[in-house]
Parts: structure tokens; C-alpha cells; sequence
């Protein structure tokens, strides 16, 4: 489960989890989502591949032990599935019904939802698990179900049938040995049983021995019997509260118990036409519903803290004041109250004396609170709480307040209802039992365990060392991808990323680690890319620049998010930049891709942007290594990028100066980045920062091979020439006597909009020396051509003006050419004529202010 914060004592290394998940009576056996809070079908998943992680990581399944893991629910398939995967031993997994997953089996008026339930954290509308094997997208709890079972099947398949699937094998006991773990069970008989062994019912005891166990054995079945009323499984349709009762103008509704499910039954009671999904769609997509995000996640922080000192939190009073005012401006009040059950009377019986509880979702509790309020603001709808220990199922009142159909008593209340829904839990201690020798004071532990962890355990996330681990895997076994997904060629799908806001810092999420981004550009012309990034460029900082240029130098790469705000920002740094040619912006467009609620990095705005940039940056450089030293090798130029013929000691020279280079570069990602932006963009301030960044990517590879080739031919003639961090410029050159140069190597192309072959000559330089890479044109030909093109009475330089400039303006023009060509000695005699030109206009501008 990755890191809530960036705090790293909240991140849960692999010990952490095998800590959390071992059982008191075996180091052996392995407790996975049954003492847990936030149960979905999703979380349970990544609890399992999350311990199954851990094992691999802590060399427990190095030897390939023989594993069992007992219970056929989302925890259990997911964890015999990834220790087949990771591990070349037997595993086999127990389940006692007659098939796995079999509480979803017929449901299909419950819907399951990977992230919806973690709102208002990010992403919760993605409607993809995003999980490296058994992966769903949300739908019915059958349809989730029976995707999830034939990828298992498919997976099973293609390891030769491991894991072995042993239903209708009910596990009675564990028995701890020396060096094995004995399980006992029951089963069907088999025809090769011996009959005296076989029972009345046609089953048999049976006993089979482990290295490793791994209980994941859940929660149990509801009763089919609470407070005197047949209550159908909250996973059978017949369980969901149904329609208008027939002739009741007002329909009364009791919901006992205040979990997940009984909030989700509560709305389902108040809302006409049962539209769970529904009413959760309206909350999260309402406009401005971001107003609140803040003050739920502080609310649910408070009561988190408060439950840990085993006190209660007032969760209608908190939205009452903190909340409701600003639910009020966006208008979703109102638009609850449209969904209410025509005079729909609710009534929520808890054992708490709050009817909200910490235990439950933040959309769950809110959607709740909205029906409640909604009810409490009609005239002809109502709502009631009722707490007390028990509800009790009486007979009818003599002289019933209202007509009911049933009538219970609660902490000394009588209640009526035509509907009655009991949600108060399953038989937990009943699935506990056969292993409460190895469990002992397990659920204590775990407590103190999920307290220590709080903050990342909230909403469990698959890490991304997990992640890798099982998707290397599948892909190494040929693990088929998800039935749902279109995927021809799962090498050719796009790869999927996120960028969001949480409070004051930045979410990364999806296919691609910040680390890894430069992988984008490498593979940019096989994969498409899609990124997810909804807040306005303003909203990002300095991380906008650093995702945008990720998204201008890849060439199938798609921005979803405001278009009108994206497109002006693209255009000003693109096409209409001021500093570069020939930029065509990515793709904008509204919408958001699937599959990017995992993996993710929480970062400030500017760690996240120098996290980018770094990666991309370290991605030039790998690409500028390849070409130069082809180049410094034997002067090979594919494409005719440089087109600057080199002897063979200047070539020479050049590959040792280069080899100095890039251990520097490498040693100080600062260098390296500044050195590049200096080349494509003549503004050397902070303020230029982010748009001279944008520019360096492949789209612009090409300029900055040739400058940087420039720049070491340059240095194998000035030996003490090398890159600088500190402004100005981006270069140093070290003298004999005297205080080093300042240089700036700039291969832009253009100037404040102007081509830098125009503006070079009269641009205020701040260094002593000043590398033009693009120019082959002598100074002299630039300034004529400076004054030529100049407006009469325009403030330009004239001639002679210019030829006092104080920085040694160096191009690629014949004389350097010449001397390039020709050798080393050539080449360093020409730097050193450009230094004796540079003096004698220094000594001529002292005599004419002296005289």
C-alpha cells in the first residue's frame, strides 16, 4: 500500500505489511483483509497482492513453498492467483461454497466500484481498477465478478493449472507442526475414497500439509433472520430496497445499522427509482463540488483522531456548520431533494448516538447526510434517528400512531415500518473459529498495527515495487490482459497518466513513474500517451511547464483537461513562442482516459516539476551521449545535424572534453539543465525559466547536437572551457591571469521573436564571451544586416557603436570553419586571435574615454 504523504515513516515497506499480517500462533500463516477497515472488493484485492508482495520481497517464497490460501472472495482469488504467479510451488485455494466469488455471483442491482468510495481523494471517477492482474472496470457486482473469475480461469490456464481451485472444501482447523502446517477439511467424497470413510452427507475428512497458509477467509454471511424480520444478503437483489410500496402515499423505510451498507440502503430507501450510482454521480460531478474537498478530508481527519481515543465524532453538526453553507451555493441540496422518494418516511437506528459513523466512506456518509437533510426540508417527507443497544420486533400498538407493517421497540421507542432493512454485520466469529489457535489476541495486534499506519492505510494503494513485480510477471507467463478492455496488442495500448491537485501539493499517477518519463519519448512513436489533467495550468506552478513539455516533444501524445485554458497556455509556449520555431502543440481535448487511479506520487509543485524535468533532462542527455560520440568517433553526422567538418585531433580532443562533460552533468542535475535551457534561449533570468525548459526535447534534439559539438570544439581549443550553474551564461572559461569569463552558448532561434542571425549583434549579452552555434555569418555580416534592415530613426546600434560590444561573439563562420577542419593547433590559434581582437577594443575604449 503506497504512501498517504511524503512523510517516510507512513510508507509501508514490505516487513511493515508481513508485520501486519502475521498471526500470533505461526510466522507461517497470514491473516489478509479480514481485520480491516474500508472493505471493497478493489482494497481487498490490493491487500492481497500487497502481502504476496511482501513475501516475495522477503525471500519467504525463494524456496517455492507449498501455499494454501483459504477463501474463494476478491482477497483470496487475488492472493492464489499472485502466488502462482511470483512462485513456482503447489498453491491451493479452499473455498466451502460450491463455486469462488460467490456473493457477487447474482447480484446485479449492486454495483462494484474500484475508487468511487475513496472520494474525494483523486481519481475516484476513473471507473478502472488499474491493477496488474485480475483487473475489472466497474459494472455490476456480477458482471465485476464473472470478468475478474474468467481471468483467473485464463491465468490458472496458462501456469498449468496452478493455482489448484478446491471448492466445496471447507477447512476445519490448522494444526501447527515443526516444520509444516496441517490442514484439515472436509470435502465431497471421491470414487476412489474408501466407503467406511465416507459420511451420510457424501463428504469426507481430509487432512493435506503447507509451508505457508494464508487466511483470507473474510467476513461471513449475514443472518437470514435480524430483529424478527427475513432479511435478504445485502448481495442479493431482493435485499435492495425496492419500489414505492403499493397505496402508500407516505412509505416508511427502518434502516438499522450505520456501516457502508446501511447508508448505502439508507439513500437507496429516501431516493425514488433506486439509483445508488445515480445519486453518487451527481455528488462528485456536481460544479463547484471541490469547495468542500478540503473541509471532508479535516472532518474525517478529526474523527479518525477522536476514534483512536475510542471517542465519537458528530459528523451532521461538522457538515451542518462547516459544509452545508457552501453545499448550499452550489445548489446540490436542492438537487437531492428532487431525488427523494415521494413522502418517503426514513428512520436509521444505530447503537451509536450519531447516526454518521468514521467506519463508513466520505461519499457514503455525505450522500446519506444529503438525504437526511433533503427529508428534514420537505413538508411531507420526514426523518428520524432512533439509537439504542437493541431493536426488538413487537407486536402492533393498540392505537398505532400511523399504519405500519411491522413494529419494533428500541431503547424504548416504538417503531413502524412498511420496509425494514437489517445491516447490522456478518457472522464474523463464525468464519474465525476453526482458527482461533493460531489467531489469539491477532485482531488486538492488528488494531494497534492499523493505528500506527493510519494515514497510509486509509485508502490502500497498490505500491508501485508491486505493481512492477506482477506485471513483470504476467507478462513474462503471457498472462492474457482484462476481458473488459479492447486490447488487441497490450504493447500498443496507450499509456495512461494522471496530474491532480490534493490541497496544497500535486498527485502523479498511472502507467508511467515520474523516474520513468523519458521512456515517453522513447517509445512515443509505438505508444500513444493520454494524460489526465484537469486543473488549470495556473493551478500547477512550475509543474505545468515540466507536463507540458513531456506533452510537445512526443509525437502521439493527448492532453485531457480544460481545453480553452490548455490551449492558450500551449499556444504562447509552442507555436507562438518566443524563443523557437517550428513547434506544433499536442493534442487538447475535454474528457478523461481510463485506467490512471494507480500508482501514485504525491509531491509539491516543485518537487514534482524538478522530478520531471530531471528525468527528461537525463533523457537528452543519454540521446546527446549517442550522437556525439558517434561524431567525436569518426565524425559521422546522420541527417547533417552539425555540418561542421572537425579534424581528426580536434575530434580527438573533443571526445575527452566530452567525456569530463558528462561525468559533470551527470553529478549535478542543476548543470545539466541549466546548460541546456542557455542553449535554445537567450534570456538568462528566472523569469524565462519554465518557457526555455519547454523548449528542450527531441522536437529540438537536432539544434542542441550541433550546439553542444560547437561548444566542445570550442573547448578542445580553450582547454579550461567547461559548463557553469551559477548565471551568467551557462559557460566558464578559466585564465592564466585575471578573473574567469562568463559564456553563453545560445543555438536559439529566435530572439524576442526576431531570428537570432538579426538579433544576436545587438542583444544585450551579460557574459564576456557569447557562442552563436547556429551562425555561420562573421560578426561584421551580421551587424551590416542589423543595420540594413533598421527603420530610419529606430534606436538601433550603429556599426561603429557595435564594434565596442564587450562580449567575443564566436560563430560557426568560414575562419572557424577553416580552422576546424584543419587541427587542433588551427583551431586553438583562432581562439586565440578572437582574444587579442577582444583587448584591442577594450585598450581602444579606455584611450577614447581618457581622451
Amino acid at each position: 500500500m503506497g504512501p498517504a504523504s511524503e512523510e517516510p515513516d507512513l510508507v509501508l515497506r514490505p516487513s511493515d505489511i508481513l508485520a501486519g499480517a502475521v498471526t500470533p500462533g505461526s510466522s507461517s500463516v497470514f491473516v489478509v483483509g479480514a481485520y480491516d477497515s474500508r472493505i471493497t472488493f478493489y482494497s481487498q484485492q490490493v491487500r492481497a497482492l500487497e502481502l504476496v508482495h511482501a513475501l516475495h520481497e522477503q525471500g519467504r517464497l525463494a524456496s517455492n513453498p507449498k501455499c494454501a490460501v483459504i477463501g474463494g472472495g476478491a482477497a483470496g482469488v487475488t492472493a492464489a492467483a499472485a502466488l502462482a504467479l511470483v512462485s513456482q510451488g503447489p498453491v491451493d485455494l479452499y473455498e466451502s461454497n460450491p463455486e469462488m466469488l460467490a456473493l457477487q455471483s447474482a447480484s446485479t442491482r449492486r454495483r462494484l466500484d474500484p475508487h468511487i468510495y475513496d472520494w474525494p481523494s483523486l481519481h475516484t471517477s476513473d471507473p478502472v481498477a488499474g491493477l496488474p492482474i485480475l483487473d475489472w472496470k466497474t459494472g455490476t457486482a456480477q458482471s465485476v465478478r464473472n470478468d475478474v473469475f474468467m481471468e483467473f480461469n485464463m491465468l490458472a490456464l496458462a501456469l498449468g493449472g496452478r493455482p489448484a481451485r478446491l471448492t466445496r472444501h471447507a477447512v476445519q482447523g490448522i494444526a501447527v507442526n515443526a516444520r509444516t502446517l496441517d490442514l484439515s477439511f472436509e470435502r465431497d467424497a471421491h470414487a476412489d475414497d474408501l466407503p467406511q470413510d465416507i459420511k451420510p452427507n457424501h463428504r469426507i475428512d481430509d487432512t493435506a500439509s503447507y509451508d505457508i497458509v494464508v487466511l483470507a477467509f473474510g467476513f461471513g454471511l449475514e443472518p437470514p433472520v435480524a430483529a424478527g424480520i427475513s432479511m435478504p444478503s445485502y448481495w442479493l437483489d431482493g435485499g435492495v430496497p425496492g419500489p414505492d410500496i403499493q397505496g402508500k402515499a407516505t412509505p416508511r423505510f427502518l434502516v438499522s445499522g450505520n456501516g457502508d451498507g446501511g447508508l448505502i440502503d439508507l439513500v437507496a430507501a429516501g431516493t425514488a427509482n433506486f439509483d445508488h450510482q445515480g445519486m453518487i454521480d451527481q455528488i462528485i460531478h456536481q460544479p463547484g463540488i471541490d469547495r468542500v474537498r478540503a473541509a471532508l478530508l479535516e472532518i474525517d481527519r478529526e474523527a479518525n483522531a477522536l476514534a483512536v481515543a475510542g471517542q465519537g465524532f458528530d459528523f451532521m453538526s461538522a457538515y451542518d456548520t462547516r459544509i452545508m453553507p457552501a453545499l448550499q451555493q452550489i445548489g446540490l441540496p436542492a438537487r437531492v431533494g428532487q431525488r427523494l422518494r415521494p413522502g418517503v418516511q426514513l428512520i436509521l437506528q444505530t447503537l451509536d448516538p450519531e447516526p454518521l459513523s468514521v467506519g463508513s466512506a466520505i461519499l457514503n456518509r455525505l450522500a446519506a447526510y444529503l438525504v437526511i437533510r433533503a427529508c428534514d426540508a420537505n413538508a411531507i417527507t420526514n426523518f428520524q434517528h432512533v439509537n439504542g443497544p437493541a431493536l426488538a420486533p413487537i407486536g402492533a400498538p393498540a392505537a398505532p400512531p400511523y399504519p405500519a407493517l411491522h413494529w419494533f421497540e428500541c431503547g424504548g421507542q416504538v417503531i413502524g415500518a412498511d420496509s425494514a432493512i437489517i445491516r447490522h454485520g456478518t457472522a464474523r466469529i463464525a468464519v474465525r473459529t476453526p482458527f482461533e489457535n493460531l489467531l489469539q489476541d491477532f485482531d488486538v495486534r492488528h488494531r494497534k498495527w492499523r493505528a500506527k499506519y493510519a494515514d497510509a492505510l486509509m485508502v490502500p494503494q497498490l505500491s508501485a515495487d508491486a505493481r512492477a513485480l506482477f506485471g513483470r510477471a504476467a507478462r513474462r507467463q503471457q498472462i492474457p490482459s482484462a476481458r473488459w478492455a479492447a486490447r488487441d496488442e497490450e504493447a500498443h495500448a496507450p499509456l495512461r497518466i494522471g496530474l491532480e491537485t490534493e490541497g496544497p501539493n500535486l498527485v502523479w499517477s498511472g502507467d508511467v513513474a515520474t523516474t520513468d518519463v523519458g521512456q515517453i519519448w522513447t517509445s512515443s512513436q509505438a505508444r500513444a500517451v493520454e494524460l489526465y489533467c484537469p486543473p488549470f495550468p495556473g493551478e500547477l506552478g512550475p509543474a505545468a511547464a515540466a507536463a507540458f513539455r513531456l506533452a510537445l516533444h512526443s509525437s502521439r501524445f493527448t492532453m485531457f483537461g480544460n481545453v480553452g485554458e490548455w490551449e492558450a497556455y500551449a499556444v504562447q509556449r509552442s507555436s507562438g513562442s518566443p524563443h523557437a520555431r517550428h513547434l506544433t502543440p499536442p493534442i487538447l481535448r475535454a474528457g478523461a482516459p481510463q485506467g490512471i487511479a494507480h500508482s501514485r506520487e504525491l509531491m509539491t509543485t516543485s518537487n514534482l516539476a524538478t522530478a520531471l524535468h530531471q528525468a527528461l533532462d537525463a533523457w537528452l542527455l543519454a540521446a546527446l551521449d549517442g550522437r556525439i560520440i558517434g561524431f567525436t568517433t569518426d565524425g559521422a553526422d546522420p541527417g547533417s545535424v552539425v555540418t561542421v567538418p572537425m579534424a581528426g585531433d580536434v575530434l580527438t580532443r573533443m571526445a575527452g572534453v566530452w567525456a569530463v562533460w558528462r561525468g559533470q552533468f551527470q553529478a549535478s542535475p542543476e548543470l545539466l539543465n541549466r546548460f541546456l535551457r542557455l542553449m535554445l534561449c537567450a534570456r538568462d533570468d528566472e523569469a524565462a525559466r519554465d518557457e526555455a525548459q519547454i523548449l528542450l526535447g527531441p522536437k529540438k534534439l537536432d539544434s542542441i547536437t550541433r550546439a553542444v559539438v560547437v561548444c566542445l570544439a570550442i573547448a578542445s581549443g580553450w582547454t579550461e572551457l567547461g559548463p557553469v550553474a551559477d548565471p551568467p551564461g551557462n559557460l566558464t572559461l578559466a585564465r592564466a591571469t585575471g578573473a574567469p569569463w562568463s559564456g553563453h552558448a545560445c543555438g536559439a532561434d529566435l530572439i524576442d521573436r526576431e531570428p537570432l542571425q538579426l538579433a544576436a549583434a545587438r542583444y544585450m549579452w551579460r557574459t564576456e564571451f557569447v557562442v552563436l552555434p547556429m551562425i555561420d555569418t562573421p560578426l561584421e555580416a551580421m551587424l551590416r544586416a542589423d543595420v540594413a534592415l533598421a527603420d530610419v530613426g529606430a534606436e538601433q546600434p550603429s556599426l561603429s557603436e557595435a564594434e565596442h560590444a564587450t562580449s567575443i561573439m564566436l560563430s560557426t563562420d568560414p575562419a572557424f570553419r577553416l580552422a576546424a577542419r584543419t587541427s587542433l593547433a588551427a583551431l586553438a590559434a583562432h581562439l586565440a586571435q578572437a582574444e587579442v581582437s577582444y583587448f584591442t577594443r577594450l585598450r581602444r575604449d579606455v584611450q577614447e574615454a581618457q581622451a
